[in-house]
């Protein structure tokens, strides 16, 4: 490279210098982000041996050490000029494959040693070819014949007619004149005066002349230059290939005009598979028009916002559009298999009358059944299809419109989030960078700015009509997996099915139509895997930092003291230990002397007045909502379901009211103070305050929250849970992880029970949807009956439905019923007292001997193997997800026998569960027998069988000793439910189970016949 003379040093940087001006043209349209871009020069001295073992050139590799390059993880997912991609030469896969741009796999194709690409083709796309003696490059594509350079005649146009060729140039002023091909081929290739690069090289020896000693070598280097390069050109004349006479113009030429198609929009960022439909010129064109492109004033950002929108907007009319395309799609397979099938069969036919054995006719039974079977499936699906879509096609409304694209933004806000919790869990992986994590942070931020755009627009076009956020996130991702999995669980039960009718000489077809069966199931526990996963990366985004019903708070804090607590929903940071009085109210809550409306908590004077300044707000009877500064329309309306909520928690229920303060119940009634906030620490969605010298709670909420009861009513549970007095579970150190779940068990009974229907009627609120989380009840039952210590895994807001269970009382346990909630805080010991009792302690209490917690405990879970306790939505949330919750919870150690795994161990009052499958599709007895891994280990065992025609679901326990057995009838299917359950009570911090004994697995075995476990 030292050889190198300054006139091709001058080339290359040249080059170099305005590829990376075209990155970084493509940073400021927001297509790359500038901190991708890694400008030369570049050490490449470890890759000399491979160059030179590649006979490139000297210059080449020269230019290879100043291009520009984009990080190598992020290269991957973007794309170059005309789709193509990104090349990096300090890669040696580039570096080789840089010798065959176009993948011909022909040496006698291969390019020069003098030229190399400067991009990748991609998939069938555009590569840019730089030839260095020459200093042009060429624009190629894979796939055409010739040139793709829109500009490759650079104003020149030519035409025949009746076979004659004429050439044709442009003037200056835009006309056209006849002219020789020899002045044609001069302005073709940018030589003469037509040329600024050709006055350039034709004056560039003088102006060397004109420099100094050093310079009078140059040009004899360059002569020596020339010399070589026709000696070269003589010993190549019989090696003539395709790229040595490729249409190509000057390099400058063609990089300069990329750069300045951009700027005209003529060109746009991307075009190859991995950007979709989302960077094409119908799409941002007019985008980036409207936020200044390319003047200074560009606005990038809120480009961006408007590109997301627009993306969304398409979407949903392409979702409109789409069940007809795929019913179209079904149509032609099945006329496709049908004419296949119509020219095979005579073949099947002739090989079925030519079978010697039973199996030889059994496996082209076993073939035509299969495509039988196809076509019955396509015309199952198209029947499907015609009756979703009516006779009148698909339609989309237009007033529907905002509130479709409200939800196609949010769910690829979602899935954004989803992607950046991925990337952030796996930066161990040394591939990884951070430069990946910061572009999808900000590609989140986008989004959520463009939802939020999208909400104010619903808002104003759909007034009344918006969802709260998250209350009908669909993902196309999910959807495709889980008809993937339906679909492919009715295949395999069809060839199990099939399997059965087979005679004993069958043994290829048997073979084959398993082999097939399990490949199907491996296909199915793939997917299940990925649902479940998805589901719950965006579950685990729901609870963290997104607003869907409500947001979660902070990670959990232990005690500490202070003058009140604080509450984000999780009641997480419990501050201070109470000192509350030792008496309590009464245990009717709404007395005599209540007060219909409630009087206002009286304000300080201020301003240098003696006149309070009250700050804008709206009042009910029991409660006062201060305004927050975007003023949220309806606000007196939001207040409709906290009042509906206090009318049957304190009016029928009982609970003490939350007027008064539970320091001085002879105070005046005032009313619950609630906040809207433009935004609240951490970023929650409520917080509740309890100030332990006032004896009062109050709220803040965050603004856009205010018409979502299942947050309001949540944090109304924490000040209703606190106006109980001295035994507030939030101020005792083993109850306070509680308290979660006592707020959204007031939460789901006002939206969803009977017990608060009148109080609903009563405030004309209508009933809601449950707070029920089946993949963290359910699907997690094996961990701490309540476990507190990482809101992220843990299951002290999804525990709510055991207190469903304790005031339902379906199994009639003495003490419960109606009234079970109160009856536990009030038997909870006072705060601030020496017991460090647990809430079940309380119920051992409440229970007065007549039963164990363990036997209610264990009968709570072998209910919820199927969520029969009373609460019918939770129950079809159940049953629309049980395909894909306790399959991953055991290991196979044998023919019947299975082991719980170690990190699914039942813990303290939790329960693993086994879906059983009967052995005979007819059913049968199915036997059971539990051994602990730890002799003595205490555990209370129950099979749950459930007739799924009726939905009655019977239990049936298991001997002390682990055994037991039940006939399973036809129609029926059954769950095996083991649970950690000592005869002893344990006390224990739910916030900080690390070391404790509430936080050891239970390990054991079974054995089961007559049945297997359903695993993926």
């Amino acid at each position: 490279m030292d050889a190198l003379t300054p006139k091709q040093k001058t080339r290359l940087h040249e080059v170099a210098d305005l590829m990376l001006t075209i990155f970084q043209t493509l940073a400021r349209m927001r297509y790359l982000e500038p901190e991708w871009i890694e400008p030369g020069p570049h050490d490449l001295g470890a890759l000399m041996p491979l160059y030179a073992s590649l006979d490139i050139d000297p210059a080449i590799v020269y230019l290879y050490t100043i291009l520009p390059y984009l990080k190598p993880r992020v290269a991957a997912g973007v794309h170059f000029f005309h789709g193509g991609d990104y090349i990096d030469f300090r890669d040696e896969e580039h570096a080789v494959q840089g010798r065959d741009p176009m993948h011909d796999n022909d040496p006698a194709l291969a390019l020069r040693p003098w030229m190399t690409p400067l991009s990748r083709v991609s998939n069938h796309r555009t590569a840019l070819v730089y030839d260095a003696r020459r200093h042009v490059v060429g624009v190629y594509a894979q796939m055409d014949c010739g040139s793709s350079d829109p500009n490759l005649y650079e104003g020149v146009v030519f035409s025949r007619e009746k076979g004659e060729r004429e050439y044709v140039k442009r003037r200056e002023d835009g006309t056209e004149e006849l002219c020789d091909v020899a002045e044609w081929e001069r302005q073709a290739n940018g030589w003469g005066d037509g040329s600024e690069d050709g006055d350039d090289d034709d004056n560039e020896d003088e102006d060397d002349e004109n420099e100094d000693e050093d310079d009078q070598n140059d040009d004899e280097n360059d002569d020596d230059e020339e010399e070589e390069e026709e000696e070269e050109e003589e010993e190549e004349e019989e090696d003539i290939n395709d790229w040595d006479e490729m249409d190509a113009r000057k390099a400058g030429n063609v990089l300069r005009d990329i750069i300045r198609w951009y700027h005209e929009l003529f060109e746009i960022p991307g075009g190859g598979e991995n950007d979709g439909c989302t960077w094409d010129k119908e799409l941002v064109g007019p985008i980036y028009r409207k936020h200044g492109w390319p003047g200074e004033e560009f606005d990038g950002d809120a480009f961006l916002v408007d590109k997301a929108r627009a993306e969304a907007a398409r979407s949903v009319k392409e979702d409109a559009e789409r069940p007809l395309k795929e019913l179209k799609m079904l149509r032609y397979k099945l006329e496709c298999h049908r004419e296949r099938e119509e020219s095979a069969m005579p073949e099947r036919q002739r090989k079925l009358a030519a079978a010697t054995t039973l199996d030889e006719e059994w496996v082209v039974r076993w073939e035509i059944w299969q495509v039988e079977r196809t076509i019955q499936n396509l015309e199952n699906k198209i029947k499907r299809s015609e009756d979703s879509i009516g006779p009148s096609g698909s339609r989309l409304a237009a007033e529907d419109l905002p509130l479709l694209e409200l939800n196609k933004v949010q769910t690829n806000f979602l899935d954004t989030k989803a992607r950046l919790e991925r990337l952030k869990m796996a930066t161990l992986d040394p591939r990884m960078t951070e430069d990946e994590i910061r572009s999808t942070e900000k590609e989140t931020a986008i989004y959520e700015k463009a939802y939020a755009a999208s909400l104010v627009d619903a808002e104003r076009l759909c007034p009344g009509r918006v969802p709260p956020f998250g209350s009908r996130i669909e993902t196309s991702h999910k959807t495709w997996l889980t008809t993937r999995i339906v679909d492919t669980e009715a295949d395999i039960a069809e060839v199990r099915i099939w399997i059965t009718q087979l005679p004993d000489g069958a043994i290829e077809a048997r073979k084959s139509a398993e082999e097939h069966a399990e490949r199907l199931e491996m296909d199915v526990g793939r997917w299940s895997r990925a649902r479940q996963t998805y589901i719950d990366t965006i579950e685990k985004l729901r609870k963290e930092n997104i607003r869907l019903r409500y947001t979660y708070g902070p990670p959990t804090s232990t005690m500490a003291r202070s003058a009140f607590l604080a509450s984000a929903l999780a009641l997480q940071a419990a501050t201070g230990a109470y000192a509350a009085p030792g008496t309590r109210l009464s245990t009717r809550a709404v007395r005599r002397d209540e007060p219909p409306v409630f009087d206002a908590k009286p304000f300080p004077a201020g301003n240098g007045t003696d006149e309070p300044y009250v700050p804008p707000h709206v009042d009910s009877p029991h409660f006062r909502l201060f305004l927050g500064p975007a003023s949220e329309g309806g606000a007196a309306e939001g207040l409709q379901p906290l009042e509906a909520a206090y009318d049957c928690f304190v009016g029928e229920l009982g609970w003490n009211s939350t007027g008064l303060s539970i320091n001085d119940p002879s105070e005046p009634y005032w009313k619950t103070e609630f906040f809207l906030q433009a935004q609240i620490a951490d970023g929650f969605g409520g917080l509740t305050h309890y100030g332990t010298s006032t004896g009062r709670a109050w709220v803040q909420l965050l603004d856009g929250e205010l018409h979502s009861p299942s947050l309001t009513v949540h944090e109304l549970g924490h000040v209703l849970h606190f106006h109980q007095g001295s035994s507030f579970w939030g101020g005792m150190v083993n109850a306070q992880a509680w308290a979660e779940a006592v707020a959204n068990w007031i939460a789901d009974t006002y939206l969803t029970s009977d017990l608060c229907a009148a109080s609903r009627a009563k405030f004309g609120q209508p009933a809601g949807d449950s707070v029920f989380r089946v993949y963290s009840t359910v699907g997690d039952s094996h961990l701490t009956i309540v476990d507190a210590t990482n809101r992220q895994v843990g299951n002290h807001y999804e525990a709510w439905p055991f207190f469903h269970y304790l005031v339902a009382n379906p199994d009639s346990w003495h003490g419960l019923g109606r009234d079970a909630m109160l009856a536990l805080i009030r038997s909870t010991a006072a705060a601030g007292s020496d017991d460090d009792d647990t809430p079940l302690h309380a119920l051992q209490r409440v229970l007065g001997g007549t039963a164990s917690v363990r036997d209610v405990v264990a009968r709570y879970w072998a209910r919820m193997a199927y969520v029969d306790i009373a609460h019918p939505q939770a129950q079809r949330i159940f049953q629309e997800n049980k395909a894909f919750l306790n399959q991953a919870n055991f290991d196979k150690v044998a023919e019947g026998r299975y082991t719980v795994k170690s990190d699914r161990a039942p813990r303290y009052m939790g329960a693993s569960m086994a879906v059983l499958v009967p052995a005979a599709a007819g059913g049968g007895r199915v036997a059971v027998d539990v051994t602990t891994a730890e002799a003595g280990a205490p555990f209370v065992a129950t099979l749950s069988v459930r007739d799924a025609a009726s939905g009655s679901v019977r239990y049936v326990a298991l001997a002390d000793d682990g055994t037991g057995s039940v006939d399973v009838a036809a129609g029926e299917e059954a769950t095996l439910v083991v649970v950690n359950a000592p005869e002893g009570l344990l006390k224990y911090d739910g916030r900080s189970l690390a070391g404790s004994e509430a936080n050891k697995g239970l390990g054991y075995s079974f054995t089961v016949t007559g049945a297997t476990v359903s695993m993926y």
